[in-house]
C-alpha cells in the first residue's frame, strides 16, 4: 500500500490531542490510503477488506481518544481563528505571506478598505510603507511566533484620521504562518480605565503601564515621568503580561480595545445577538428521569409540523425563515434528539438512540394534544424523520427531508457517493474508534474558534453555501447552534453519524405515506444522482432538485422549502380527514 505511512498517521493522531491544526492533514492522510486501497483492489463495500487497510492504526486512535478526552473540551483558545477576528470591535484582519488578505473583520473592511483576496491599497499607505509591509510579510517566516513583526499607519476611509496597527506572526487553522493585522492605539477614557483596573484587579502602576501601551506612550517616556529606571518599568510590564496571560504588548491594547468597545456594539449587530421572542425553548419531563429539550417556532395556531434538525444550524432561524414560516402559517415543532441539548441521554446502542426519539417525539406530540402532523428530517436527522413514519403511522401524514443522508448498503449505493463520503461512512462500519476520533478531532477545532475554517473545508469550496456562510446572521447563528448541540458534549455528534452508517434501509422498505425528499442541486455529497438511485427502488420515495443551492438549502431557499413543507402536510390533512378515523393521541 503506497502513501502515507502507519507511523506517519500515528504521529498525526497523537499530535490533535495536543492541538487542532493538523485535522485536515489526518483526513486526507486516511483518505488518501482509502482511495490507494479502493484503486488497487477494487473493493468498495466488503467491510472485512477495508479491515486490512486500517487494522493497525485502531489501537493508536483509541489511545489518541482517551489522551484528547483527559484534557478537558478546549473553547475559544485560537485568539487569530476567523471567528475571533469578527468578534474584535476594532479593525483586525488576517494576510498571506503573498500580502492577499485572507480574512477581513467588518471594521476592517469599512474604515481600513481591506478586501479578502485583494492586497492593501496602496493609496492608503505613506510613500514606500506599503511595499516595507508586503517584504516583511514575505519574511514572515523568520520571526518568533506571536512577534511583532512591524508597526504601520493607514489611512482611515472617509476621513483625516490614521489608523496604527501591528503585524504578528500567527498560525492560521491549518498551522501555516499568516499575518494578523490589528490596531494598537485606543481612546483612554477614566471611567473605563477604572472598570478595566476592578475586573483585572490591577494595581495603580499596572494601570499606568496599561495606559502607556494603550495610548502609544513608549515604556522610556514613562520611566521618566515616573522616576523610574527602564528597567524596572521594563520588568513591571512583563510582571503584567503575565498576570493577565498575555504574551505581548499589543495583545494588552487588543484586550483593552474589546474591553472598552464591549458595550459599543452596533445597532444592527445587537439586534442579531439578542434572542428571539417568536422561538420558545421548554422542557417536558419524562418517565424514567428524563427531560426533554424542544423549541416552538411560529404562530400557536398554525399547522404543526414536527421538525427535527440538522447536527450544524439546529433550530437557528435567520429573518428569510422566519418570513417563509409566517407567510405559510406553520408550527415548527422541534425536540432535541438524546443527548444534544438539555435532553437526556439514552442507553444502549446507535439503534435505541432511534427508537428513544421517537418515543419522546410522540410523547411530546401528547403533550401538545397534537393528533397528526407531517414531519420534517433535516441532513442526518432524516433517519429520525423515517423512523417517527413507522413508529407513528397513525400520527404522521407525511415526511419532508432535506438534503436527506440515506441507507447506503448495497454495492450499487455505495459507489454513487462521493470518496469522501464512503470512507467516512465505512470507517464508522468497521472503526468506530477511528470514526469516532475523526468527529471529536473535528468538533475540537471548531471549540478552539476554527469554526468557519471548519465549515469552509466542510463545504469543499462550493460556492453557492460558502458565499452564505459569510453572513455576519448566520455565523452567528450556527455558532450558537453549535454550543447548543454540544451542551453535553461530542458523544451525540458520534452516535448520530454511526446511526448513518448502520443498516436502517427498512425503514423505507415498510409502505406508508410518501416521502418527499428536496435536495441541494449543487450538494456535494448526497448529491441529487445519489437520490434518484433510491427513487428508483422505493416506491414511497420522490426527490426535487432544488437549483441554486448546496448543503445549505434550507437557509438558502426557505420560501420553497416551508412552502412545500406546507404543501405536504394540507395534502396529508385533506386526505386524512376525507378517508381515516381520527386516532386519539395515546
Amino acid at each position: 500500500m503506497r502513501g502515507t505511512s502507519d507511523e506517519e498517521i500515528i504521529k498525526i493522531a497523537y499530535s490533535l490531542s495536543v492541538g487542532p491544526f493538523r485535522y485536515e492533514e489526518m483526513l486526507g492522510a486516511l483518505q488518501d490510503r482509502y482511495s490507494e486501497f479502493v484503486e488497487e483492489t477494487g473493493e468498495v463495500v466488503d467491510g472485512q477488506a477495508v479491515e486490512t487497510a486500517f487494522a493497525s492504526l485502531a489501537p493508536h486512535f483509541e489511545n489518541a481518544q482517551a489522551l484528547l478526552e483527559s484534557q478537558g473540551r478546549p473553547s475559544d483558545t485560537a485568539r487569530y481563528s476567523l471567528k475571533m477576528i469578527d468578534a474584535d470591535s476594532s479593525p483586525a484582519a488576517l494576510i498571506g505571506v503573498d500580502g492577499r488578505v485572507i480574512h477581513a473583520n467588518r471594521m476592517a473592511q469599512s474604515m481600513l478598505g481591506l478586501k479578502p483576496g485583494e492586497r492593501p491599497d496602496k493609496d492608503q499607505f505613506e510613500p514606500g510603507h506599503r511595499s516595507a509591509l508586503l517584504e516583511r510579510l514575505e519574511g514572515l517566516e523568520t520571526h518568533q511566533l506571536q512577534e511583532v513583526a512591524m508597526v504601520f499607519a493607514m489611512d482611515v476611509l472617509g476621513g483625516d484620521e490614521q489608523a496604527k496597527l501591528a503585524l504578528t506572526k500567527v498560525h492560521d487553522g491549518n498551522g501555516d504562518v499568516v499575518g494578523h493585522v490589528s490596531t494598537i492605539h485606543i481612546s483612554w477614557f477614566p471611567e473605563i480605565a477604572e472598570r478595566f483596573r476592578t475586573l483585572f484587579k490591577l494595581t495603580p502602576v499596572e494601570l499606568e503601564i496599561t495606559k502607556a501601551v494603550v495610548t502609544g506612550i513608549k515604556l522610556t517616556e514613562l520611566a521618566k515621568q515616573r522616576g523610574r529606571s527602564v528597567e524596572t518599568v521594563r520588568h513591571q510590564t512583563k510582571m503584567l503580561l503575565g498576570k493577565l496571560g498575555l504574551r505581548s504588548q499589543t495583545e494588552l491594547a487588543c484586550l483593552y480595545s474589546g474591553f472598552a468597545n464591549f458595550r459599543n456594539i452596533p445597532q444592527a449587530e445587537a439586534a442579531v445577538l439578542a434572542e428571539d421572542p417568536r422561538q420558545q425553548t421548554h422542557i417536558l419531563k419524562l418517565g424514567d428521569d428524563r427531560v426533554l429539550e424542544y423549541d416552538i417556532i411560529g404562530d400557536p395556531d398554525g399547522l404543526p409540523v414536527l421538525m427535527h434538525p440538522a447536527l450544524l444550524g439546529g433550530s437557528a432561524m435567520i429573518d428569510e425563515m422566519w418570513d417563509a414560516v409566517e407567510d405559510n402559517n406553520l408550527r415548527l415543532i422541534v425536540p432535541w434528539r438524546p443527548g444534544m441539548a438539555s435532553t437526556t441521554a439514552a442507553p444502549g446502542s446507535p439503534v435505541d438512540n432511534i427508537k428513544t426519539a421517537c418515543t419522546d417525539a410522540r410523547a411530546l406530540l401528547d403533550h401538545l394534544g397534537i393528533e397528526r402532523c407531517v414531519t420534517v428530517g433535516h441532513i442526518t436527522s432524516a433517519i429520525i424523520a423515517l423512523a417517527c413514519k413507522v413508529e407513528m403511522p397513525d400520527r404522521i401524514t407525511g415526511v419532508v427531508n432535506l438534503n436527506p443522508v440515506l441507507p447506503t448498503i448495497s454495492g450499487r449505493q455505495v459507489r454513487l457517493l462521493d470518496m469522501t463520503e464512503r470512507m467516512r461512512m465505512q470507517m464508522m462500519r468497521a472503526f468506530p474508534s477511528i470514526g469516532r476520533y475523526l468527529v471529536h478531532g473535528a468538533l475540537a477545532k471548531v471549540d478552539t474558534g476554527y469554526d468557519q475554517e471548519y465549515i469552509h473545508k466542510f463545504l469543499d469550496s462550493n460556492e453557492y453555501d460558502l458565499r452564505f456562510t459569510d453572513r455576519d446572521d448566520v455565523k452567528h447563528l450556527f455558532r450558537a447552534a453549535f454550543k447548543t448541540t454540544t451542551r453535553q458534549g461530542y458523544e451525540p455528534f458520534t452516535r448520530e453519524l454511526m446511526q448513518v452508517a448502520s443498516d436502517w434501509g427498512h425503514l423505507f422498505a415498510n409502505a406508508g405515506p410518501e416521502t418527499v425528499n428536496l435536495v441541494g442541486a449543487h450538494n456535494l455529497h448526497y448529491t441529487p444522482r445519489v437520490l434518484e438511485g433510491f427513487a428508483r427502488d422505493n416506491d414511497y420515495f420522490s426527490f426535487e432538485a432544488v437549483p441554486q443551492t448546496g448543503h445549505l438549502l434550507l437557509y438558502q431557499k426557505p420560501e420553497l422549502v416551508f412552502a412545500r413543507i406546507a404543501e405536504v402536510a394540507r395534502t396529508a390533512s385533506a386526505t386524512s380527514v376525507a378517508g381515516a378515523t381520527p386516532v386519539p393521541a395515546s
